[in-house]
């Protein structure tokens, strides 16, 4: 009897904090599990936008914190188009969200558009298709000096 006394307070001993993996002191193990936990909420980095933030709960009579995640709102992609299809070539897209700027989806490709034009119609594609790489350009170039500098 007296052996497993003393193999049950060993045990005892060795109960380990659920957060660092500390050895707890057993009068500490009896204050929490008698806890009816007081917790408050603090943030220590709040949600932006899509980007999620952090923060904890903390319980004011036994001082238990707990991390939690702070979840950030969904993305909303559109589609950019970086090159439109012609007759003769095939587009290229991707998808931006507007609200963090995250990109996924580069180089997807926009199928030839194998309907017939006349000349005129292909004038105004291949101009649309001149100003869309332009515009193109001038984003990286943009994009460039602003993360350079």
């Amino acid at each position: 009897m007296k052996k497993t006394k003393k193999l049950l307070s060993a045990l005892m001993a060795l109960i380990l904090c659920c957060m660092c993996f500390m050895p707890l002191p057993l009068n500490a193990v009896k204050a929490e599990a008698s806890c009816s936990h007081n917790r408050s909420f603090f943030v220590t980095r709040p949600a932006d936008g899509c980007i999620p933030g952090n923060g904890y709960y903390e319980c004011s009579v036994c001082g238990e914190h707990i991390e939690t995640e702070i979840a950030g709102s969904a993305h909303t992609f559109k589609w950019v188009v970086d090159q439109h299809a012609t007759q003769f070539t095939a587009g290229r897209k991707h998808q931006v969200c507007e609200k963090c700027g995250l990109v996924q989806n580069m180089n997807t490709k926009i199928p030839v558009n194998k309907q017939t034009k006349g000349f005129s119609d292909s004038i105004s594609q291949a101009i649309a298709d001149f100003v869309g790489v332009l515009k193109y350009i001038v984003e990286q170039i943009r994009d460039f000096f602003v993360n350079t500098f």
